[in-house]
């Protein structure tokens, strides 16, 4: 049940981190013929490079979050579990250019999306009564929440950029020949940018969705986006109440004494 809940929580954030470190750290060196050509180090020796380096990244998050005080920001430290996670979504992200595992990927982010937006709709009963004002923690609990649907409907968009446009080469400008299928770092910048496009309802057009999967994906958004906009202007502009905590017997004898000598 553990493992469950940790896979149902983090496998999204896990597989953005490993597309964004192929991004930065593998995609470079794929520009490289040496690299480009040969499979053996392209779907095994990067894959568990850019596993480790996520494993190595979510490690050193842990130990952060261990010395900052969470409880009071409503941070959940991610188990041990979370880099196992970590690891194995990086190797999975060398594999997704190819069109099978692109569209089974993001059926599961799909998937897991709709069922992180009908939890965070449960949660919002809380905030929905006209005299509750927000705490600070459950405002960072909110734009936690948003955060990660930018990360959501990024991979979202990135898995039906690489359905829509199936010829992903990675030396396409630099070999000029044909090389191993992989994924461009820029790839996952455009489905970033083409998502954060979509949630603010700028949408320029220069990048549209092909695919009828793809358009349901830019409706949720925008429909997503809408709500979402509209609950968190209402909710700051209702107020921000401080998270009240109990006075220690030093500080409440001050008050006492503070009031007494008011009063006279």
């Amino acid at each position: 049940m553990v493992w469950k809940h940790v896979f149902r929580e983090n496998f999204n954030q896990c597989l953005f981190l490993g597309f964004v470190t192929w991004a930065i750290f593998i995609s470079p060196l794929i520009h490289f013929s040496f690299f480009a050509y040969n499979q053996i180090l392209l779907y095994v020796i990067l894959p568990l490079l850019n596993g480790g380096v996520c494993f190595g990244i979510v490690w050193v998050w842990r130990k952060i979050l261990h010395k900052l005080p969470s409880g009071r920001l409503g941070l959940q430290i991610p188990p041990f579990f979370v880099e196992m996670l970590a690891f194995l979504t990086g190797i999975l992200c060398a594999f997704a250019v190819f069109d099978t595992i692109a569209f089974a990927l993001g059926f599961f982010v799909a998937f897991l999306t709709i069922e992180k937006i009908r939890e965070f709709i449960r949660r919002m009963r809380v905030f929905l009564p006209p005299h509750h004002y927000v705490t600070r923690r459950e405002l960072f609990v909110f734009l936690s929440f948003f955060v990660d649907l930018i990360i959501f409907f990024t991979l979202l968009n990135l898995m039906f950029q690489i359905i829509d446009n199936p010829v992903i080469t990675a030396s396409e400008d630099i070999l000029k020949s044909p090389s191993l299928p992989t994924l461009r770092s820029d790839n996952l910048f455009n489905a970033l940018y083409f998502t954060v496009i979509t949630l603010t309802t700028v949408g320029y057009g220069d990048f549209i969705p092909l695919s009828y999967f793809g358009k349901m994906i830019v409706v949720l958004e925008c429909l997503t986006t809408y709500v979402m906009f509209g609950l968190m202007i209402g909710l700051i502009a209702r107020g921000i109440r401080p998270i009240r905590t109990p006075f220690s017997p030093t500080r409440l004898r001050h008050r006492q004494k503070h009031s007494a000598q008011r009063q006279k």
